[in-house]
């Protein structure tokens, strides 16, 4: 039986994307072998651009660079959706809730999220999940992790709370992850700048004094702008905000990259213990995993892996500098996985291939013993 275990990702500003079953492509005349085997020869010929923690059945298979701090980019709305569901376990929260879609709309900043929002969405009308306008407020959760919306975490971080969400780090243990901040509405801190401080001229012309600007910024300042322009989104009903702003005439790469080394950050050590705790299925209450299973374990969904897996979860994360991934897995003989996986300071080509052999990276540290072997020689 040919293993089945897939997530795709997108390379775009500061997003990853959905689940698919793309099982049939294992049959192509990729190499997956030497896929695999590529991101361990990228990793030891970059250890700089790389970190890794693979856990099995408890014990630590490799550690690289596990306590280096590293962005995180999507996956660290894994977090987000860990604190949902403690609050719809404790009924804060009801899952059932018909969400208003202009709700949302609220955040959708146009033309930065490789086109996730448009996916989910559709994805919604396919289902027929959409009434008067309406989605359940799980089906938000969901689409923040199987489609990647940021407006949907923006929109979550607005209803859960961003200090509960922090207070989720605190209660996982994550002493060396940095706070999580409306990193989505950070994006429109230069407009927040420009009507600051230069509305005198051209946001176009003021870019430069922008940009020194925001070099200039310690993380706590640039919390402090993302935060104070998440709260004019939040109030923001008819998207005049985001309009106004007209991020597509001024966002350049250069703000992109700013934007990338100023992500928030975390280690693969740290979030393979949220990995292990949310696999052993004992660290929360029944009724919160209840919640975070259809959130988390979308990948579930997928035929092939109901064979052979009795339960998985993952998060990956990409921008064009930043790829990331954190999963675990128990499969049907009660084998039990964890891994993150980070890279920083990719080059496009780098991400573009990385990515490609992700996968096959999984299935073989899941399923061949040979190849957890071959880990080992990573130093640490």
């Amino acid at each position: 039986m040919r293993k089945v275990w897939h997530l795709c990702l997108t390379v775009s500003l500061l997003v990853t994307v959905a689940f698919a079953n793309i099982a049939q492509a294992a049959s192509h005349a990729i190499k997956e072998e030497d896929g695999a085997r590529q991101i361990l020869q990228f990793i030891k010929k970059n250890p700089h651009k790389s970190s890794l923690v693979v856990s099995y059945n408890g014990k630590d298979v490799v550690k690289h660079r596990s306590s280096k701090l590293m962005p995180l980019a999507s996956t660290v709305k894994i977090i987000v959706a860990v604190t949902y569901a403690k609050q719809a376990a404790k009924g804060k929260i009801n899952p059932n809730e018909r969400i208003p879609l202009t709700e949302l709309d609220k955040y959708a900043i146009p033309g930065l999220d490789g086109g996730a929002q448009a996916q989910w969405l559709q994805h919604l009308k396919d289902n027929n999940l959409i009434i008067n306008g309406t989605v359940p407020l799980e089906e938000v959760a969901k689409g923040m992790i199987g489609f990647s919306s940021n407006a949907n975490t923006e929109y979550l971080m607005e209803r859960l709370s961003i200090n509960q969400i922090n207070q989720t780090l605190r209660e996982l243990g994550l002493n060396k992850h940095q706070p999580i901040y409306p990193f989505y509405s950070s994006l429109l801190i230069p407009y927040e700048i420009w009507k600051t401080y230069y509305s005198d001229q051209s946001i176009q012309d003021a870019m430069p004094k922008i940009k020194r600007q925001m070099r200039r910024m310690s993380l706590q300042e640039h919390r402090r702008w993302a935060e104070k322009v998440f709260a004019q989104l939040m109030h923001d009903r008819d998207q005049r905000y985001i309009k106004e702003a007209d991020i597509a005439s001024w966002y350049d790469i250069e703000l992109d990259r700013m934007f990338s080394d100023r992500f928030i950050s975390s280690t693969t050590s740290e979030y393979v213990s949220v990995m292990k705790k949310l696999n052993n299925r004992s660290y929360y209450s029944k009724k919160t995993y209840k919640h975070l299973i259809p959130v988390m374990e979308q990948i579930m969904e997928i035929p092939g892996n109901k064979e052979w897996l009795s339960h998985a979860g993952l998060k990956g994360g990409s921008t064009l500098y930043i790829l990331t991934q954190a999963f675990y897995a128990t499969d049907k003989q009660g084998n039990k996985t964890a891994l993150a996986i980070f890279f920083n300071n990719l080059t496009p080509e780098e991400n573009s291939q990385l990515q490609a052999n992700l996968n096959e990276f999984d299935l073989r540290v899941m399923t061949e013993p040979q190849f957890r072997k071959e880990l080992k020689t990573l130093k640490s």
